[in-house]
């Protein structure tokens, strides 16, 4: 339960992202100067991992021209934050959206036009080497994000949203759209399961995952 992780531990490591993004008139990004800084705690713990992983996934779906990013990590006298559940990856995403949403704000264009603008396409290559659409790295992001617009009637909500605003002084709503890109090595989640059948109708299920408050214990007895 992620309630219970976050009372149990000092939350996700904070980090702070510094920017700068380039992009034309037409919502097009071109290069982006990342600069971030982690704050583990009193200790390091598995920052440089953390960092690893923020830096890994601070592009997202996004594809920039030129792309410069680096790393910093200050221990301070506050609790020590722990690993949760996609280490880095979470602050990272979010900051990706940020940044897009910081272009849509400059060039006047809806945020969700902005990012579908600069979602990468199959076989584009990511700032670390992964090619799109090769050796397990599949690419169905623009397919979903497609799919879920349209199953969700986003635009009939986003013009709902607008008209509640325009009508509204005090109480707005608001509407938007996020996607994450999260690479997987395929050998190292290779595991495999045993399943034993008894003749008192009994079964086994032996399995290599560890239930870290994801439920795969109860996935498997289901």
């Amino acid at each position: 339960d992620r309630d219970q992780d976050q009372a149990m531990v000092a939350g996700r490591e904070p980090m702070h992202f510094h920017y700068k993004v380039s992009a034309d008139s037409a919502g097009k990004v071109g290069g982006l100067d990342l600069s971030v800084d982690m704050d583990p705690g009193w200790f390091l713990g598995d920052a440089v991992r953390e960092l690893s992983s923020a830096m890994a996934s601070s592009d997202n779906c996004y594809k920039f021209q030129h792309f410069v990013a680096r790393r910093n990590v200050a221990t301070t006298h506050t609790p020590h934050a722990t690993t949760m559940r996609a280490p880095g990856k979470m602050q990272a995403i979010l900051a990706s959206d940020v940044i897009m949403e910081h272009v849509a704000r400059a060039t006047g264009m809806p945020l969700d036009q902005v990012q579908e603008r600069n979602m990468y396409a199959l076989g584009d290559t990511t700032p670390i080497g992964d090619q799109l659409g090769r050796e397990g790295f599949n690419w169905t992001v623009p397919k979903l994000w497609k799919q879920i617009k349209d199953s969700a009637k986003f635009e009939e909500r986003k013009a709902e949203v607008k008209r509640f605003n325009a009508s509204n002084k005090w109480m707005k709503r608001g509407i938007a759209m996020s996607a994450a890109k999260f690479g997987v090595d395929l050998s190292g989640y290779a595991v495999g399961a045993m399943v034993a059948a008894r003749d008192d109708g009994s079964v086994q299920v032996s399995f290599g995952g560890a239930d870290l408050g994801t439920g795969v214990d109860v996935k498997a007895t289901q």
